[in-house]
């Protein structure tokens, strides 16, 4: 995720820290390979609309200092936060993706569902669908 004030600049010096930037189709976000690590990393960018042209999320991306960046040094999102991405792009492996990060976090559930509510009442609906298959699946 990026402010979309820097997102050029990052894709111009993004191959100093070993990225590739990969060459995205007409109206797609920008997407980039770290070469030493062979890993695909996606641009989130600041304001644009998660989901698909078909089933677009209710909010746009915010800005990376509400997810729990900071401009001065490298940090990862914050759990509740890429909880939120996670639902709002509405595909099925981020919905994998949310399932096993609570498996793993369950604890957090409480924390994430107050993230939620202040993003949009539909992810909460989402997450509590998600939350109940991941409790599910575990006892399975």
């Amino acid at each position: 995720m990026l402010p979309a004030d820097r997102i050029e600049e990052f894709l111009r010096v993004a191959s100093v820290s070993g990225f590739r930037v990969i060459a995205a189709e007409q109206g797609r976000w920008p997407k980039t390979i770290h070469s030493g690590m062979d890993t695909k990393v996606d641009i989130l960018p600041e304001g644009e609309r998660p989901g698909s042209k078909t089933n677009p999320a209710p909010t746009s991306i915010p800005h990376p200092s509400t997810m729990g960046a900071d401009e001065s040094t490298l940090k990862y999102i914050e759990l509740p936060a890429l909880i939120e991405l996670k639902i709002a792009a509405g595909r099925g492996r981020d919905e994998a993706d949310v399932i096993e990060l609570m498996r793993l976090n369950i604890d957090q559930s409480t924390k994430i569902r107050q993230h939620l509510t202040a993003a949009h009442p539909n992810y909460v609906v989402k997450f509590d669908q998600l939350l109940e298959r991941t409790k599910t699946e575990e006892s399975d």
